[in-house]
């Protein structure tokens, strides 16, 4: 019966599509983690993974998929590949004017250019800091507002 045969399809497709994703969930979760502990290893990896994912929101609320393949990157010391990688999360905040995401974008950037021992790219820090608190400013966000403090103090070493 094609009745039998196109429900039972339809709920197999339900089904690996909900594995999926709950499987970029787990991969979010995995790369946020690796970011912040520097598991090289660990970053490699959901970078390969998730790098087919690009230009979206990682899910609906969540960062954009450039900002965490831009952290992915920095941790394994790609450093072109975050350049790209943040600049395209940026664009596509911009665009989408997903505020909250934009501000967090451009502070992680700021937070991988920091690190540089370029004077040009410690400017460009600063610049990307000076836009991201008027955001966060904007939209209330008191964690980000202290987490843009520390960079700065970074830049200044």
């Amino acid at each position: 019966n094609l009745k039998i045969v196109t429900d039972a399809a339809s709920i197999a497709l339900t089904y690996i599509s909900h594995v999926r994703a709950l499987s970029h969930f787990a991969r979010i979760g995995l790369a946020m983690a690796a970011t912040l502990s520097g598991d090289v290893r660990s970053a490699t990896e959901q970078y390969s993974a998730l790098s087919t994912h690009r230009k979206v929101l990682a899910y609906p609320g969540g960062p954009s998929s450039d900002r965490v393949l831009g952290r992915l990157a920095t941790t394994i010391g790609k450093r072109k590949e975050a350049d790209m990688h943040f600049k395209d999360a940026i664009a596509f905040c911009r665009v989408s004017r997903f505020q909250p995401e934009h501000a967090w974008s451009l502070h992680d950037y700021a937070g991988a250019l920091a690190v540089s021992y370029r004077q040009s790219d410690r400017a460009q820090a600063r610049a990307l800091l000076a836009e991201a608190e008027t955001l966060a400013t904007a939209c209330s966000m008191r964690p980000l507002l202290e987490k843009i403090g520390t960079v700065r103090q970074r830049i200044r070493g």
